[in-house]
């Protein structure tokens, strides 16, 4: 395969099937995670524990296409790379470990390359830059996690997938690698490999302490008479509830809403369960105690 595309756009080890960083790329030196600190990836590594691996991938499994194409990300300046860049390189190469070849995080870290390429070269094609936008972002990410085989989870709400492409790199711009703690959140609440419910049930509870951290803020404003703070109180409330409402009507009506039904009525089913065997437990229990007290 050839280095360059049909409209003459670099091509990405990434994208040519040579895995890893091969070659230098014109931003790599810039976008080089050692250049930042690391003290936040520390902690986060700790936090997760067991339960997720949230180190940066290295060697073949390294993915240089948002590097080799930061120029044509959405977002804001940072260091001479668009926002977007930035956080999709860094959440590309902290996701999904330890899940070998052609599982569902492979297939959208892969499937993500194909989709935003073709948009570039289409829209160069055109007579455009080839620079993408927030939707066409947006829209190539929900594509490929419909699109995974996973167990149903669909992409996350605009709202929250706003915050990974222009709050979470802010911490580039301060000099702080925000691989790591970008790469939780996904693993957290965007695994693929999740159902339909399990993913719906981590966003509502994600949703309500955005809504109570909002409520919060609103209110220190009130007492305050900070203005400026409610107001931000306010959009963070209406993030968090924002999120509940779409995320709601992803899983019920997007491709895997009959099974989300489904785990949703299991889960009911079971904890109604759970409820009349505890029950049942403490009657035998109380009834045990008092048929002891008349024992003797």
């Amino acid at each position: 395969m050839s280095g360059v595309s049909r409209t003459g756009r670099r091509l990405s080890d990434y994208e040519q099937g040579k895995g890893g960083n091969t070659t230098t790329g014109p931003n790599d030196q810039v976008m080089d995670p050692s250049n930042r600190h690391s003290g936040l990836n520390s902690i986060t590594d700790w936090f997760m524990g067991d339960y997720y691996d949230t180190s940066r991938r290295t060697g073949e499994d390294d993915n240089d296409f948002y590097r080799d194409n930061a120029e044509f990300m959405p977002g804001y300046n940072i260091d001479g790379m668009p926002s977007g860049a930035w956080a999709q390189d860094r959440a590309t190469n902290h996701v999904g470990h330890n899940t070998g070849e052609e599982n569902p995080w492979d297939r959208i870290r892969r499937g993500l390359v194909e989709n935003e390429s073709a948009r570039i070269e289409a829209d160069r094609e055109a007579g455009g830059t080839g620079r993408l936008g927030f939707g066409d972002v947006y829209d190539a990410h929900v594509e490929e996690y419909a699109d995974s085989g996973g167990g149903g989870n669909q992409f996350i709400d605009p709202g929250s997938f706003a915050l990974a492409m222009y709050a979470a790199p802010a911490l580039e711009a301060l000099g702080i690698d925000s691989g790591a703690v970008t790469g939780a959140s996904i693993d957290i609440f965007n695994n693929p490999e999740d159902s339909a419910f399990e993913g719906w049930a981590k966003r509502m509870g994600l949703g309500m302490l955005e809504m109570g951290a909002g409520a919060g803020m609103m209110g220190f404003g009130a007492l305050t008479g900070n203005m400026g703070m409610m107001g931000a109180g306010a959009g963070v409330a209406g993030l968090g509830l924002g999120g509940m409402l779409w995320n709601t009507g992803t899983a019920l009506f997007g491709e895997d809403g009959a099974n989300f039904m489904s785990d949703m009525s299991t889960g009911a089913l079971n904890m109604g369960g759970d409820i009349l065997e505890g029950a049942g437990n403490l009657i035998g229990g109380a009834a045990d105690a008092i048929g002891s007290l008349f024992s003797w």
